[in-house]
């Protein structure tokens, strides 16, 4: 894992000109796998071993829920708070302003890391998600909360399941009137 870090951080270094202040960011965030899911930030998981997935998505889940699977055409409120690894800072957190977050799992313009961490959970179900940079906000970041090349853990709740599937959009009417 030592390997992987270090040969990032001097790619880094040696084709990006990025600083070495970048260099030791991407190195501290390149290896997910390698904090103890006790150490992560955020509700403690003990000695869970997370799941890790071929995309590099990680997840623990700290309570199942019930009922059925989250569908990915169906809205779904959920709570979540985001911190980095880096320090365990917290960037994001619904539950403390206490406005659960609306989402469509097939949304194109949802993180992937969502997509791919929420999808199989249940109602009432609550999971941590331990994400790679290029499933969340990759090299660019979503300044000034999350750096570039950040790894993130989201620690998400999925308060409920709407019945209906989330309605299609319709192409607008045009502007014009018709000739004739």
């Amino acid at each position: 894992m030592r390997t992987v870090a270090a040969t990032l951080a001097m790619t880094c270094l040696l084709f990006t000109g990025c600083s070495r202040e970048d260099a030791d960011t991407a190195a501290a965030n390149a290896t997910p796998g390698a904090m103890s899911p006790k150490d992560l930030p955020g509700e403690p998981v003990g000695e869970m071993t997370p799941v890790a997935n071929p995309s590099g998505l990680q997840y623990v889940d700290l309570e199942e829920g019930t009922g059925e699977p989250v569908p990915l055409d169906r809205p779904i409120r959920i709570h979540y708070t985001g911190y980095l690894t880096a320090d365990g800072q917290k960037f994001e957190d619904s539950r403390t302003k206490n406005v659960p977050h609306q989402i469509v799992l097939n949304f194109p313009a949802l993180l992937p890391a969502w997509k791919e961490g929420i999808a199989g959970m249940k109602a009432g179900g609550r999971r941590k998600l331990i994400v790679p940079p290029k499933l969340a906000y990759g090299q660019f970041g979503r300044p000034p909360l999350v750096p570039g090349n950040a790894t993130i853990v989201y620690d998400v709740e999925v308060l409920s399941i709407s019945t209906q599937p989330e309605p299609a959009a319709t192409p607008e009417e045009p502007d014009f009137e018709p000739a004739g």
